[in-house]
């Protein structure tokens, strides 16, 4: 069974924002760079954003100065009070390569991709789950530099910042529902699991980490092979590996790869993960052999699939508009 031309990551980071969101950890709305949100690597996927204030000052200084971005494309917000509304305290928003007016000097997001990849990450959603929208959305045209001094600021805190700033600047709307959808459903049927599949000893307490591990992976104390001890994962080539991880972090990242609605088993349990892709699989290939994905977590990983149709949640696109 092959999908038809769907892919995200949030992640948002989406097949293409994948690889950052995993780099940096697991995860995200994530990339170019950018504060490792979710998302999303080859897109700057979206939630591929990255937390490396130094490279984003060095790739900057590194980029020939284009003509200034209309002041109309930059987004400028006011730091809200701490019961105010959720804003970044400086945003500019504007076509990649280009000088951004009034962009904030030291971003704690600094991310380059699709207007889609970063809907992704601001609703939390894989690019599997979004419907509709213009044709330009996945173009890779866009430059988010953002800053907020918030000192707690959390993963959803986030991506209601930047929910904020896409429906102003491309007067978005869009609507989340649940909505009748083919899905590939897992489930852990065998008693004893191969070795890929092991449940996770209590290294550290995961809580914390678990609840915003996109947001705050690099700061999280790592493995000595530099795996985070919870939550995200480290690719290397076409494996993947995840330390005390629930099993819908691994679905998560499924759906990426096959750009097809997966749902996780319904296990609660943490685990540790090791996952080598199918033979022939390429990074971000716009048609994966989904049939030998499921082989291989069979496998691999004693983690059964169904092909049903179930009710998740969808999100559907009803305007978008490019800044003017």
């Amino acid at each position: 069974m092959k999908p038809s031309g769907a892919q995200y990551g949030i992640d948002g980071c989406e097949r293409q924002g994948h690889r950052s969101v995993f780099s940096l950890a697991v995860v995200a709305a994530i990339a170019g760079a950018m504060l490792t949100v979710c998302g999303c690597g080859r897109q700057g996927e979206p939630s591929a954003v990255r937390h490396d204030r130094q490279v984003a000052s060095e790739s900057q200084a590194k980029e020939p100065a284009p003509p200034p971005v209309p002041s109309a494309v930059v987004a400028q917000a006011a730091r809200p009070p701490a019961s105010g509304p959720l804003v970044f305290d400086a945003v500019a928003i504007g076509p990649r390569g280009a000088v951004l007016k009034g962009a904030p000097s030291a971003p704690t997001f600094h991310s380059e991709g699709s207007l889609r990849s970063f809907i992704g990450t601001a609703y939390d959603v894989t690019k599997a789950r979004m419907r509709g929208g213009p044709a330009w959305m996945d173009d890779l045209d866009w430059k988010v530099l953002a800053a907020s001094s918030r000192p707690s600021l959390s993963y959803s805190d986030f991506r209601a910042m930047l929910r904020h700033a896409l429906e102003d600047r491309f007067q978005l709307k869009a609507v989340k529902a649940a909505t009748p959808t083919p899905t590939i459903a897992l489930s852990l049927e065998q008693p004893q699991h191969p070795p890929g599949l092991r449940r996770a000893p209590k290294r550290v307490d995961c809580t914390p980490f678990l609840n915003d591990h996109r947001l705050f992976a690099l700061r999280f104390p790592q493995m000595p092979d530099h795996t985070p001890l919870c939550g995200g994962g480290r690719m290397a080539d076409t494996s993947y590996h995840f330390r005390s991880v629930p099993l819908s972090v691994f679905a998560h990242y499924l759906e990426i790869m096959l750009g097809q609605v997966v749902i996780a088993p319904s296990d609660k349990g943490l685990f540790d993960i090791d996952f080598e892709c199918p033979a022939g699989a390429v990074f971000n290939d716009p048609s994966p052999d989904v049939d030998a994905y499921l082989a291989a977590l069979h496998e691999q990983l004693g983690i059964d699939a169904r092909i049903r149709t179930a009710r998740v949640d969808v999100l559907t696109i009803q305007s978008a508009s490019r800044p003017k």
